[in-house]
């Protein structure tokens, strides 16, 4: 059978002009194939699932482990899995899952084990805070990546932090390589802003925010050698409000990166599949800026993201601070011995320090932190690919729907010190209402059924045209409920269309899905234009087929379901 065709376009926003951020468009149309989903997953949305890597020393993944190795704790509290799964990626085929009591089944296990889910990754470049040759490794690591191919299922997106770059989830290689090459250095912090003394980012934060008298007394003592004295001896005022100014510059730096990352984020959020998105750095400041770092956490784990982070920098040689036997053109006698043992001393704190953000945001939602290698291509590889094995472990989400935050934690049985876990870090108990998680569940089930509704206002048109079926699902905006955030307007609509034959079984399926941040103009402007969005389903065999779709908008949760009896000829 050739693969189904689909055209998911929005006819009148394409044509739409502005000034938009590249990594926030305010339509982005994706699609994936569909099929029904086993019946044992129906009722996901009603268990708490850990998807767990356990590696060796080498970082390997390993394989073999049952559900009596494993015991989860929620905030501290044992819990009884009612559901185990393995998963094997790239066609490897490890042991048959153990079923966990009437949960799940052989048969169902193994279904879930070769399942393979839509998986959206996106590869984050901060290019404010990293080095032009550091950059560029990182960028040949992630063209080695694509070239080396990606899966039937992958879709990767590109982010950078300076939003001079950036593009849809695709698995389209040529312009996922464009849109890397495109990517170069777009440094914001404009270096020492006196000559002599040379006060560095990380001695600017330690002045700034901790007075530290360390630090103090060794820019101080540079400031007496300097040929040109641009701060007068013993001014110390002069000196805080010099690093002032050189923190509040790479303060503004890290805000960026992280405001970048944020919108990377919350797009990946979006998409209904697997979702990992790969950090590469050199690594920044983050001194008082844990409440962005404690955001972008808590938005992932809301929403099941994983952050990986890739240390550029790598291992390297590095030299020593500036000589002291050495003159500088900007003092006047060799550097004194105060300041070459303090930026001596500093060094590595200094670069812990640059990186603590990186491993923070990982540790934080689960990742992992590659980094004190060389070999970025290894980084982008173990970070960027489905491990080949993983297990699915899962107990009943008997929680109160308060919306609290529960902290989980994965054991071995027995503990072996050359394993480690990975795992999410916890999970937010539901609020009231309907999770989103349950209403894609529901979407699911009403593909199911044979009743028809039409609560969203929205029409839909059937052209058939030999063995291809055109749908053409047409959208009143100004009736569609929205979430006004950020001055904007968000919604997400989703169409999933399918053949069913005479059996019931699902001929051909697809699901597209529309995400809208929409700026106010725009909204206006549809609310009276309208939208439309046109879908294709493709058959090679003959026969009489059932078509059934289920248009969804998310922020209500509210579905309408057509049928319609077609013959193929």
């Amino acid at each position: 059978m050739r693969g189904a065709a689909l055209l998911f376009a929005c006819l009148a926003l394409l044509q739409s002009k502005g000034t938009l951020p590249p990594n926030l468009p305010e339509v982005l149309p994706s699609s994936t194939p569909w099929t029904l989903a086993p019946l044992q997953l129906a009722s996901q949305a009603n268990i708490v699932q850990a998807d767990v890597t356990v590696r060796d020393s080498h970082g390997n993944p390993v394989a073999g482990l049952q559900k009596s190795n494993f015991v989860v704790l929620d905030n501290g509290k044992p819990r009884p899995l009612t559901y185990f799964s393995v998963i094997a990626a790239h066609g490897a085929h490890p042991a048959p899952a153990e079923p966990a009591g009437n949960s799940t089944d052989n048969s169902q296990s193994a279904a879930a084990a070769d399942a393979s889910p839509p998986r959206y990754f996106a590869i984050f470049f901060d290019d404010i805070d990293t080095s032009v040759g550091d950059l560029t490794m990182a960028r040949n690591a992630a063209l080695g990546m694509i070239r080396a191919g990606l899966g039937a299922n992958d879709h990767v997106c590109i982010f950078s932090a300076s939003a001079t770059q950036a593009l849809d989830c695709t698995n389209q290689a040529a312009s996922l390589e464009q849109t890397i090459g495109r990517i170069h250095t777009h440094p914001q912090y404009g270096g020492d802003t006196l000559p002599c003394p040379k006060i560095s980012p990380y001695e600017a934060a330690q002045i700034a925010n901790y007075n530290d008298t360390l630090a103090l007394s060794a820019v101080e003592a540079e400031a007496k050698q300097c040929i040109r004295q641009m701060i007068p001896v013993g001014d110390v005022e002069g000196i805080k409000a010099e690093a002032d100014i050189i923190w509040n510059k790479e303060r503004a730096a890290s805000l960026d990166i992280l405001q970048s990352l944020r919108q990377a984020n919350q797009y990946l959020a979006r998409q209904l599949g697997q979702r990992a998105l790969l950090l590469a750095s050199d690594g920044f400041l983050d001194d008082e800026l844990g409440g962005s770092l404690e955001t972008i956490i808590q938005e992932a784990l809301r929403n099941d993201v994983v952050i990986n982070s890739l240390e550029t920098k790598g291992l390297f040689t590095q030299d020593p601070a500036r000589s002291f036997n050495d003159p500088t053109a900007e003092l006047k006698e060799p550097l004194n011995n105060t300041t070459f043992l303090y930026e001596e001393q500093s060094r590595v704190p200094s670069e812990q320090a640059a990186v603590d953000a990186l491993a923070t945001l990982a540790q934080g939602t689960g990742g992992y932190f590659f980094h004190n290698s060389n070999d970025l291509t290894l980084g982008f590889k173990q970070l960027a690919s489905s491990p080949a094995i993983a297990y699915q472990l899962g107990f009943p989400l008997d929680v109160p729907r308060d919306g609290k935050f529960h902290t989980l934690k994965v054991n071995l049985l027995p503990r072996r010190k050359d394993l480690t876990v990975q795992a999410r870090p916890g999970y937010f108990a539901p609020i009231p209402g309907i999770s989103v998680g349950e209403f894609f569940t529901a979407m699911d089930n009403a593909m199911r059924g044979n009743d028809e509704r039409s609560d969203v206002p929205a029409t839909l048109a059937v052209a058939q045209h030999h063995q291809e079926v055109d749908l053409t699902a047409s959208f009143n905006i100004a009736k569609l409920p929205f979430i006004e955030h950020l001055g904007r307007a968000d919604q997400k609509l989703i169409v999933t269309a399918a053949l069913f034959d005479s059996r019931g079984q699902v001929a051909e399926g697809r699901r597209g899905e529309l995400d809208m941040w929409l700026l106010p103009a725009t909204r206006r402007r549809l609310s009276t234009e309208g939208l439309q969005t046109r879908l294709t389903l493709y058959t090679e065999r003959p026969g009489n087929y059932r078509l059934r779709v289920v248009i969804g908008e998310s922020t209500d949760a509210r579905l309408s379901i057509y049928n319609q009896q077609l013959q193929v000829h």
